[in-house]
């Protein structure tokens, strides 16, 4: 029954710790300034901010830092590990110095990898937007013919949060995502399989031909290479027992090939009358990687000894096209503890480079707008001559016209 209708759309910052202990939530209002009555009807202790926007920035994630402390009572000999995202807002200058003061130490998550590790994430905030729909429904069964505002959204949190936030959830977050316990292992092989995707080729190509070789057996070469120099370890002569057939090897009597042998025969080496056991009846096919004079049953599956099947060795996944470096858009930002020095360090340089591009910008945008006024008055100055010009010229000729008009009504000559 929940309503399709898209409104306003309000922020809520949440932490939770490991124990399953909370703090009340902090919100973001669509406004330009915040009143202390719009988290009236939201859970004890809530507080909150405005923008015009209402999506987390950097002034009102400085207000829920300032929330944040005033509930966990942190302080630099009795610091507090806070985990989260790579977000602008989390990860400026003024926001790092305050909890380097106040003993908090930031840590960021890997990018794209929220969806796996962060424990709100994977126990709390499912549960809690079924639980929003839920009280949304009984908001509007209980109001009927009114509209929902954004004044309404704290009381609905205060009925949906605390049935998803329990003690149980949160531990569980913790727990499936490896952070504590702590289980460096949680992830196996297949949560990593849909990065297959966008793993890209090395440029080099070292790469691709480090994997190849690592799946082949030593001394041999790629199947899909044609045939060149006959590795060390094989007779002379010979070629790789898994390129097409060529020449009889060395190492056999001469005469047929086992492949091109009529049905009955059996080579030398085997018993008269016996026939090799991994051939089919009738026409035999051409023998790929088997070592004739090894009594070991070979792999019916084609595939190299030593090497394990997969079926991406057959249908291989797809691959994402190249990326396009455009220069534009967010850095690139990795895990990283905020309020190391040499983090810090860094981040202060890029906020003072990235004052200075707009910096440039502005004067740029100023020197081409007194261009444009220079150019401009320049142009107004050449009209107004040419207005004068015209002027002057129109009156003249008026004045010309009048003298002889009167001089042929007066019926006088201007000269004798």
């Amino acid at each position: 029954m929940t309503s399709g209708e898209r409104g306003t759309l309000v922020s809520i910052a949440y932490a939770v710790q490991a124990l399953g202990n909370t703090i009340p939530p902090f919100f973001v209002f669509p406004r330009k300034n915040f009143k202390d009555h719009f988290v009236q009807s939201g859970p004890l202790g809530s507080a909150g901010s405005a923008n015009a926007s209402g999506w987390m920035q950097e002034e009102d994630f400085l207000s829920f830092l300032v929330h944040f402390v005033k509930h966990t009572k942190v302080s630099p000999e009795r610091k507090v590990l806070l985990l989260l995202d790579n977000h602008s807002s989390h990860i400026s200058v003024r926001a790092v110095d305050f909890c380097k003061g106040q003993g908090i130490v930031l840590l960021t998550f890997p990018p794209h990898c929220s969806h796996k590790l962060q424990p709100l994430d994977r126990s709390v905030f499912g549960p809690f937007k079924k639980m929003v729909n839920s009280a949304s429904d009984d908001w509007m069964r209980g109001n009927p013919g009114k509209t929902m505002s954004i004044y309404d959204i704290p009381g609905i949190v205060r009925i949906a949060l605390p049935a998803a936030a329990t003690q149980k959830n949160i531990q569980a977050g913790f727990q499936c995502t490896g952070i504590w316990p702590y289980n460096s292992s949680i992830f196996q092989d297949c949560d990593f399989a849909p990065s297959q995707v966008t793993d890209r080729p090395d440029p080099s190509g070292a790469l691709q031909q480090n994997s190849t070789a690592a799946h082949l057996p030593p001394g041999s070469s790629p199947a899909h290479l044609p045939p060149g120099p006959t590795p060390a370890h094989l007779p002379p002569g010979s070629s790789p027992p898994y390129l097409p057939p060529g020449p009889t090897p060395a190492h056999l009597p001469p005469g047929p090939t086992p492949a091109h042998l009529p049905p009955g025969s059996s080579p030398a080496h085997l018993p008269p009358g016996s026939s090799p056991p991994y051939l089919p009846p009738g026409p035999t096919p051409a023998i790929h990687g088997v070592n004739l004079h090894s009594d070991e049953m070979p792999s019916t599956s084609g595939s190299i000894v030593g090497q394990l099947f997969s079926p991406s060795l057959i249908r291989p996944f797809p691959k994402a096209g190249p990326r396009n470096e455009t220069g534009r858009g967010r850095k690139k930002r990795l895990s990283e503890i905020l309020t190391d020095t040499p983090v810090k360090l860094a981040s202060e340089e890029e906020e003072r480079q990235k004052g200075k591009n707009i910096r440039k910008k502005i004067l740029g945008s100023e020197k081409s707008k007194k261009h444009l006024f220079q150019s401009h008055r320049v142009e107004m100055e050449q009209w107004k001559k040419k207005s004068q010009t015209c002027f002057s010229t129109g009156k003249q000729s008026a004045t010309e016209r009048f003298e002889k008009q009167g001089e042929v009504f007066k019926g006088t000559p201007k000269s004798t």
